[in-house]
């Protein structure tokens, strides 16, 4: 037994503990109710990553990556601070590319998404991942309703803004400007240093004549650079872990394959080719003057640029943008002119059925009849809102015989002879079989009468009838 100095003794050690234990914490609760601190506005906010602790901090972030250039270590941040790269990422806080995949860690880490199913992000910092798609979206070039790897929005397309890729030479197609020809494997330090943020950054608010242009705030420049969208926050590229970026009901690849084609064939650089005015059933065109302004409803009218289709622009699903092929004559000259021609089909329908937004009659099997002068038109509304009686075909593969003709295919029978052509000529455009039989009796079996012209009106079919 200890005597009762030794008593009195452990009383005052343990007094002594507690008060200091007391101190310690009411210190700490003092410092965190009434020292202010500056949110930086992390880049883990809204990202996989619920459950990090919020960066609260006195100071500004640490960003050091580096790169590699002649032998020479240049800055490149990553859009992730160190911190957040060593303690919540996991990624290598002096490298701004950790997988070398060719996409910024800081850009992957902010479109990352947990799989509900397996677990795994949707795009990792930490695995080499260009050629994934977690989203499944891209343009169906063939209309075999399935997104063939050849036709993906893969992960690298999507950070350098859906660049084509060419998957014989696995580079990108040479034409573009910025990215052609570049190699994922062998560039990927080249094509990280210029998609994904960088394809927004502000030149003002770096160094000037840096080609980097990255300061080292995480909100930045992704916070302004999308015009349809001003004062919100809104996404840098396509998202690579959701299908349709803005929301408006089409996939991302379908309107980054349409919105190419709308500013290289209806537009050379910022003048329009497409023009107001009226078609005859000759084809001749009556021209009003160049297209200015698209009516999208009676009360809601926009600018008519080259920037109307984009998988960042919610409001393009209500745009109804097609056209017509026509004839302008001046001077005896005939000339190929387009001509604005609504078919009543906003981008959202003609992306569920499969048409093309830009043309007034997507397959072109409308029938021009030389010999009476007379135009059958079969232009996508008719062709997806007109039903027959009968059909033998099921040209959509669903094991169902379709009623209507196709809107994409020119022939949805299979038969040799184009929709509009059968319909005029009084033939079944969904059954196959008349395809041999003489309409007239002259010896020439009804496709042989479409496929080869009438020696007195040149290129024009001959009369099955």
């Amino acid at each position: 037994m200890g005597s009762i100095a030794d008593k009195l003794d452990m009383q005052k050690f343990l007094a002594v503990l507690i008060g200091m234990v007391i101190v310690t914490v009411g210190g700490m609760l003092f410092i965190y109710m009434f020292v202010p601190w500056e949110n930086t506005g992390a880049i883990e906010e809204g990202t996989p990553y619920e459950d990090a602790k919020r960066s609260w901090v006195g100071v500004k972030k640490s960003d050091s990556d580096v790169r590699l250039i002649d032998n020479e270590y240049q800055d490149w941040p990553d859009k992730l601070s160190d911190i957040e790269e060593n303690y919540i990422y996991g990624t290598d806080w002096r490298k701004p590319d950790s997988d070398f995949d060719g996409m910024e860690d800081g850009w992957e880490a902010l479109y990352s998404r947990p799989n509900p199913i397996t677990e795994r992000l949707t795009i990792d910092p930490n695995s080499n991942d260009w050629d994934g798609n977690p989203d499944g979206d891209g343009f169906d070039m063939n209309n075999n309703g399935v997104i063939d790897k050849e036709e993906e929005l893969f992960n690298l397309r999507e950070y350098v803004g859906g660049v084509e890729f060419n998957f014989t030479t696995m580079a990108f197609e040479k034409g573009d400007p910025t990215f052609g020809e570049l190699d994922p494997v062998l560039d990927w330090q080249t094509i990280g240093m210029k998609g994904g943020f960088h394809l927004y950054d502000d030149p003002t608010d770096g160094l000037m004549n840096d080609p980097t242009n990255i300061d080292n705030d995480v909100r930045d420049d992704y916070l302004r650079y999308n015009p349809y969208l001003p004062q919100i926050y809104k996404p840098v590229t396509t998202n690579p872990s959701l299908w349709d970026t803005d929301l408006d009901g089409i996939d991302d690849g379908w309107e980054i394959h349409y919105a190419r084609e709308f500013q290289e064939d209806f537009f050379t650089g910022l003048d329009t080719l497409v023009y107001e005015g009226s078609i005859n059933n000759l084809l001749e065109a009556s021209v009003i003057g160049p297209k200015q302004v698209l009516e999208v409803t009676s009360a809601l009218s926009v600018a008519w640029t080259d920037e109307l289709i984009s998988p960042l622009n919610p409001n393009d699903g209500k745009y109804d943008l097609d056209i017509r092929y026509a004839f302008s004559v001046s001077g005896g000259q005939k000339t190929e002119i387009m001509i604005y021609f609504k078919d009543g089909l906003t981008n959202r329908e003609e992306y569920q059925n499969h048409t093309s937004p830009l043309l007034w009659d997507t397959d072109r099997d409308s029938h021009f009849n030389a010999l009476t002068g007379e135009l059958y038109i079969l232009n996508d509304f008719i062709e997806l809102n007109v039903e027959y009686a009968k059909s033998a075909v099921d040209w959509n593969g669903d094991g169902i015989n379709d009623f209507k003709t196709c809107p994409y295919k020119s022939d949805s029978d299979g038969d040799g002879m184009f929709d509009g052509w059968e319909l005029e000529t009084g033939l079944d455009p969904l059954n196959s079989t008349d395809r041999f039989k003489d309409l007239d009796n002259d010896g020439l079996p009804n496709y042989l009468e479409n496929a080869f012209p009438n020696k007195d009106t040149l290129w024009f079919q001959t009369d099955p009838k």
